[in-house]
């Protein structure tokens, strides 16, 4: 696998922030980069991935384990569900979310 230069960074921002968004053009390595940081993996291309991550919602977002949701495009819900599990788990005091390094 060849060695990708944002991986650095990408690793910084999964430290810091509850959701990072890898985004660029097709066939660029976006997916074998994120597949490469281990985690749970759900293609929401796939009608079987998107039952799975739906049934198993509950225990992704309670977890500490990296999800990746790859093709989020093809889920559109999972925008609105990934935003609630975010605010359920950030401090009222907690605005860190809020800066740009």
């Amino acid at each position: 696998m060849i060695e990708r230069h944002a991986k650095g960074e990408l690793l910084k921002r999964l430290a810091t922030y509850p959701a990072v968004a890898l985004v660029g053009p097709r066939q660029c390595g976006k997916t074998t980069l994120a597949r490469s940081l281990g985690g749970k993996y759900f293609d929401l291309e796939q009608e079987s991935d998107r039952l799975g991550a739906d049934l198993a919602w509950d225990d992704l977002v309670a977890g500490r384990e990296l999800v990746i949701l790859d093709e989020a495009q093809a889920w559109p819900e999972v925008f609105n569900r990934l935003r609630g599990a975010i605010d359920r788990d950030r401090s009222v005091t907690d605005d860190s979310f809020c800066s740009v390094p």
